[in-house]
């Protein structure tokens, strides 16, 4: 949805099978997680929209969040009151330099 329209944007992603119960984006703008309670924590790529890594979690996951400084990081609050860190295996970005 958009923010100020309050239009739908695209068409819903697909890949969660319970309800989604927490969002959040990473702090490069590169990455968003979804939390659900299908026990699923997803991670998507914000330009194609596909999912790029999918955990199993023991419980529904009711909170996410990325490391502030280091998007390859996140935390999840389960139902069963643990929380669980993981950690991306990120595809190295191509460097340019100058000469």
């Amino acid at each position: 949805w958009h923010a100020h329209t309050l239009q739908r944007e695209g068409e819903p992603l697909q890949g969660h099978t319970g309800d989604v119960r927490a969002v959040s984006w990473s702090p490069d703008g590169q990455h968003f997680v979804s939390g659900s309670r299908d026990t699923t924590l997803i991670v998507w790529d914000a330009n194609s929209r596909e999912p790029i890594a999918i955990f199993p979690c023991e419980a529904a996951i009711f909170c996410v969040a990325f490391h502030p400084r280091d998007p390859a990081v996140l935390v999840a609050g389960l139902r069963n009151g643990w929380v669980r860190r993981f950690r991306l295996i990120l595809p190295a970005r191509p460097k340019t330099f100058l000469l």
